[in-house]
């Protein structure tokens, strides 16, 4: 299960660092292989924000066994902006994304598996003020 830890003090429009956490869903050992975590914003069920581009990626091999309550922890990055509008660019993919407005939101990670299994967890509540 993976679970995203906000950053303290959030502000729409700007890119924040979050810490994701990946763990055992029932404690039994696992073995999980990824080309890192994305991190998405929802709010009422709908994905509303995302990163894109060359961003928002840990590291590629990234490879943790645990077992019982071991945790394995990364870093990801996620711009507090809603979805693009038009083409993306690689390297300046926020051009095109409003700030998001104050309100409640949530944090989801969601890794894949190399044999191509998706790990995700309950969404985090992030408070834009």
């Amino acid at each position: 299960m993976a679970t995203v830890q906000p950053p303290v003090a959030p502000v729409a429009g700007q890119r924040v660092n979050v810490r994701v956490r990946l763990r055992s869903r029932d404690g039994r050992r696992v073995s999980v292989l990824t080309g890192g975590a994305t991190v998405l914003l929802v709010k009422d069920g709908f994905v509303v924000g995302r990163d894109h581009g060359d961003v928002g990626h840990t590291s590629e091999g990234w490879g943790p066994t645990l077992e019982g309550s071991d945790e394995a922890t990364t870093e990801s990055s996620v711009a507090l902006r809603g979805c693009p509008f038009g083409p993306v660019g690689r390297r300046h993919p926020d051009l095109t994304r409003d700030a998001l407005r104050a309100g409640t939101y949530g944090l989801v990670a969601v890794l894949y598996d190399n044999d191509g299994s998706r790990i995700t967890g309950p969404a985090t509540k992030l408070r834009l003020p």
